[in-house]
């Protein structure tokens, strides 16, 4: 049981002294990042996949 304790203090210690965490800034601009990427690659895979099936609706 001490064991147990010991790992919860020694994570604590480190997640609040040892963990560099990110700017707020850093961290908005990464997030908007994330979500333009997908959206871009959401609609460049629509965009394949519309011309894919148009050119198997020619073929068949």
């Amino acid at each position: 049981m001490n064991a147990i304790v010991q790992y919860f203090r020694d994570s604590y210690k480190e997640l609040t002294h040892k963990v560099t965490w990110p700017s707020w800034s850093s961290l908005e601009s990464t997030a908007v990042n994330v979500i333009l990427a997908t959206i871009v690659l959401s609609l460049l895979l629509f965009g394949i996949d519309n011309i894919l099936l148009l050119i198997l609706d020619f073929i068949y």
